[in-house]
């Protein structure tokens, strides 16, 4: 295997255990456990050493080596890992059933009007919910909330996109969101921020996505990203938990973008935490958004966000709202 010990060994170690001699700010992929983001079938295989994965250190590989030579790859790298059964359709249904699921893959567009998306990211939880992810740029496109995901790209040897199962519940942005983070120097002044995934970690009942903040191409904070349902003095609606590390000092504020965008602003309440937006198609919207110093002493500080929907303000559930903070 000379091929695979000079292209693929230094990261992936000589028995293909991701126990290589190359240091990673992240271990390399097993190939023992026949588990891999883009799908185990020898087109999928053939994809990800052709293009590499964006966001990591796996290169690209198309430029150096022939189709014979990635084919070969390919084999080696399915050699190690365990036997492969003959699969049914039932299989390439995922489910989210006693842990969290995250999954990589082309998907459609999440709407009309919107683009393929090419590199995309679906986590799922324990409470029925999963989140959408564009990779290029991590940027959350949609929260959906029922079935998880169907592998058709695994059915038909890579020639079909990832299918996400569940029904949106809500479309970010109408599916053309900005960058989540932005950098404020001033009242006047925002520069967006580049965020590049670095890996997702599976919890008791979510998904942890952690990505970097970029200005000018270099990091400058880190980011743990999760999402769940969540209830609160009777409204149910979406918490998303942002735990960041400022990775240097820097002129300017780290700030998390408005979910809802440009919604026209109803009311604010009393004490300035949360405020009311009309945004189609979903009507009255309540939006919320607390930082605090992070209990995790690695960390800088906290951004919580939660948006509820489907009901109108009443003197009486704004008051059970703030009354369960």
């Amino acid at each position: 295997m000379p091929l695979f010990q000079q292209s693929c060994a230094p990261c992936h170690g000589e028995q293909g255990d991701g126990h290589g001699l190359v240091a990673l700010d992240r271990p390399a992929r097993s190939f023992q456990t026949g588990a891999f983001s883009f799908g185990n079938t020898p087109a999928a295989l053939f994809r990800t050493i052709e293009h590499g994965i964006g966001g990591t250190p796996m290169p690209a590989f198309a430029e150096s080596l022939s189709a014979e030579q990635i084919q070969s790859l390919v084999q080696v790298v399915l050699d190690f890992g365990p036997e492969v059964k003959a699969a049914s359709a039932e299989d390439a249904v995922f489910v989210v059933e006693d842990r969290p699921l995250a999954i990589r893959g082309t998907m459609d567009p999440v709407a009309d009007g919107c683009e393929r998306i090419p590199r995309g990211l679906l986590v799922g939880g324990l409470d029925g919910l999963s989140f959408q992810y564009n990779t290029e740029d991590l940027r959350l496109l949609a929260v959906r909330q029922g079935g998880f995901a169907l592998r058709k790209d695994w059915e038909n040897r890579g020639g079909d996109p990832l299918q996400p199962l569940g029904h949106i519940l809500f479309l970010v942005d109408g599916g053309h969101p900005q960058s989540m983070w932005v950098l404020s120097a001033d009242n006047q002044t925002s520069l967006p921020l580049f965020a590049q995934l670095k890996a997702t970690e599976a919890l008791a009942e979510e998904i942890v996505v952690e990505y970097d903040l970029l200005r000018q191409g270099r990091p400058i904070a880190k980011v743990r990203e999760r999402g769940r349902l969540h209830t609160r003095g009777g409204w149910i609606g979406i918490q998303r938990h942002f735990e960041v590390t400022l990775l240097e000092s820097m002129a300017g504020k780290i700030q998390l973008r408005d979910i809802l965008g440009g919604g026209h602003q109803r009311q604010f309440l009393a004490h300035g935490s949360a405020r009311w937006v009309d945004i189609e198609p979903y009507g009255a919207c309540l939006i919320a958004v607390k930082e605090t110093p992070s209990s995790n002493p690695k960390a800088s500080f906290d951004v919580v966000q939660e948006l509820y929907f489907g009901q109108n303000p009443s003197p009486q559930n704004l008051k059970a709202w703030e009354e369960a903070e």
